[in-house]
């Protein structure tokens, strides 16, 4: 396990901001992908002629149910457009998240690394004290001896 990094907490917040960022941009994908099921839907829906042989006034009431129909696939159009600018949005937040998250993630890793190396050479000093010491104490022995 390494030791536990001041950065470690700024870590943690990037990475919450970047799932948070992430769970964003899943719901506008999943808002995006509605809004063109909708839309194809009402588009398979106008592209069938549901008349019959029928009176003039029936033939109207269908035209203008097919009017209104054409009105909702306009409409369903300007609202897929809006999703998927917001998806992109989102998408754009989401990328960002993740170059600051990994950024620091970047950083507390070099910090570890200094901190392991640092550890290192603190312990190879320690060391090369203790040899120094008995070095030194088997050279009195050997003059008092």
């Amino acid at each position: 396990m390494s030791p536990k990094q001041r950065l470690d907490l700024v870590v943690e917040v990037k990475e919450r901001a970047e799932d948070a960022a992430t769970d964003v941009w899943r719901a506008a994908a999943a808002v995006t992908r509605t809004r063109e099921a909708e839309l194809a839907a009402l588009r398979a829906a106008a592209t069938q002629d549901g008349r019959q042989r029928s009176d003039a006034y029936e033939w109207e009431l269908g035209d203008r149910a097919h009017a209104r129909l054409l009105e909702d696939i306009r409409q369903a159009e300007l609202r897929l457009q809006q999703a998927a600018k917001d998806e992109a949005a989102a998408r754009e937040k989401m990328a960002e998240a993740h170059k600051e998250a990994e950024a620091v993630r970047r950083v507390a890793e070099t910090r570890r690394e200094e901190a392991r190396q640092e550890e290192e050479r603190a312990e190879r000093k320690a060391m090369d004290e203790v040899a120094m010491q008995q070095a030194a104490r088997k050279r009195q022995e050997g003059q008092g001896g």
